[in-house]
């Protein structure tokens, strides 16, 4: 009896440890492939009609972070409106455990996201960026559910971030009376003494060069202060012309002079003597508000395009003829169209042609004289002066 049971004990252990050496070989490489699943692209070969935008719509799952992946390859990328095919870009947060959506590059456009319900295949180039929130006319679905990894944590979705950008909104001109500001101070002079030993006077200046400037009427400042350097630019109608930053500066010494020295801690456009200064606003915005869908919203047009092109692009600043008397806010989504128009068929018959869609702008400043926007979204190249543009989407 004790022989028969202790045979029996026997058995059921072989046969314990032979199902645990099968579960085990089995298990492997199904754990392989789950971890191979979870690792996100490390890097995006740039393909020809790539742009930031859409790559950070395909990687990170919002195209609004865009600035994330340039920060990352300043080395490669001088100026972010250009990228050239064959430039290697490295991706933030990429292979480090969230889960990421395939990403297929057989395609003629170039990369793209595959969502878990099976999006269909479709060239990046060709997709609509979506809106930051709700559904406006270019939004895409928000129905299908697309994960990225994310250097944040979870999904890009998660993370709250404000529908403006600091960075976008200090350098973005702004449109103001015919005299611009009226209290301003300037630049006066270079602080790089030996080029004054040898006669020749600095005129322009550059990122991280010290200057002296005069500071706005009435303003004493302390080192740390920081200040606005902008340049007039053109008249828009008889009454307003358009301010341009130049660069933000930095004090850096304060005496009991009229001129203080400083440093030129960011550069956006040209740097002048001459040019004038005044303090810089405090950028301040709820990272949790977000435009809400509207109807029958405010409608105006471009007046003008700052970077002097004919047809404005992706990340390009446009001038509204609507501002803060109109009730706009800095955040709101303005969409540009073509008004609709009778088309006179063969026959005599008319066929009312609706209103043609042809980008998105999101509003960065605001003043009574008019808003600036940024082209967030383009359907056709058509943003262009006198294009019009109806409130599509309001923040709160």
């Amino acid at each position: 009896m004790i022989r028969t049971s202790t045979h029996r004990s026997f058995a059921i252990s072989r046969a314990l440890a032979l199902a645990v050496a099968v579960a085990t070989i089995f298990a492997a490489p199904l754990a392989a492939q789950d971890t191979t699943a979870t690792q996100a692209p490390s890097t995006h070969v740039v393909k020809k009609g790539d742009t930031l935008w859409d790559i950070a719509k395909i990687y990170l799952n919002d195209p609004f972070l865009w600035p994330e992946i340039y920060r990352l390859n300043t080395s490669v990328v001088e100026d972010p409106h250009w990228i050239y095919p064959g430039e290697t870009l490295q991706l933030p947060g990429a292979g480090v455990g969230a889960p990421v959506a395939a990403i297929d590059t057989s395609g003629p456009g170039g990369a793209q996201v595959v969502s878990e319900d099976q999006v269909e295949k479709q060239p990046a180039a060709q997709q609509g960026p979506r809106a930051p929130v709700g559904t406006t006319v270019f939004a895409t679905s928000n129905q299908r559910r697309v994960v990225s990894a994310s250097r944040f944590g979870g999904t890009a979705n998660t993370y709250s971030h404000t529908a403006v950008r600091a960075g976008e909104y200090y350098p973005a001109p702004w449109l103001d009376n015919v005299n611009g500001p009226s209290n301003t101070g300037e630049i006066v002079r270079t602080a790089q003494l030996p080029g004054e030993v040898r006669g020749a006077e600095r005129r322009k200046f550059m990122a991280d060069e010290y200057i002296y400037v005069t500071l706005p009427k009435g303003v004493v400042a302390a080192k740390g202060d920081r200040f606005l350097v902008f340049t007039p630019g053109d008249l828009v109608g008889s009454s307003s012309r358009v301010m341009l930053p130049t660069a933000i500066i930095t004090v850096v010494s304060v005496d009991a002079t009229d001129a203080v020295l400083a440093r030129i801690s960011s550069e956006f456009a040209g740097v002048v003597l001459g040019q004038k200064v005044i303090p810089l606003e405090k950028f301040a915005m709820n990272p949790d508000a977000r435009p809400a869908p509207l109807l029958l919203g405010t409608e105006g047009k471009i007046v003008q395009i700052p970077r002097q092109v004919t047809v404005a692009n992706k990340q390009d600043y446009v001038i509204l003829n609507v501002g803060l008397k109109d009730g706009v806010k800095m955040g709101d989504l303005f969409t540009v169209y073509k008004p609709q128009n009778a088309l006179q068929l063969e026959g005599g018959k008319t066929v009312t042609i609706p209103d043609d869609k042809i980008g998105v702008l999101q509003v960065v400043k605001v003043t009574e004289y008019g808003a600036t926007a940024l082209v967030v979204d383009v359907r056709y190249p058509a943003i262009i002066v006198d294009a019009h543009v109806r409130l599509t989407a309001r923040m709160p």
